[in-house]
């Protein structure tokens, strides 16, 4: 019923996040493509900050949905050469039917 779209680290005017965007079956309506088609941001904030540290070369590469509650896992990282690194985020829907992890 929901699907994450995954993207990477990026740097807008100074503000970096996790790019993540949320698609819901049923939800989806694009009358104006490209202006207003209710597919929600849901990006990780402070992606360069700690716990992340991420850098320019990170990617969130996969979303895996738990079946028992609303909310999942994601996996990610970077191949720089200097520093390479792998990640797993939890995530949880806000006020969804929450996951014991």
């Amino acid at each position: 019923m929901r699907a994450l779209v995954l993207g990477q680290y990026q740097n807008i005017s100074g503000t970096i996040f996790g790019g993540v965007f949320e698609y819901r079956h049923g939800h989806y309506s694009c009358v104006t493509p490209f202006t207003n088609c209710e597919i929600t941001e849901v990006s990780i904030p402070s992606f360069g900050a700690p716990p992340w540290n991420a850098t320019s070369g990170t990617v969130l590469q996969d979303a895996a949905w738990r079946s028992d509650c609303d909310g999942g896992l994601i996996v990610g990282g970077s191949t720089a050469y200097s520093t390479p690194y792998a990640f797993i985020a939890r995530f949880q829907i806000i006020n969804g039917t929450p996951c014991v992890w």
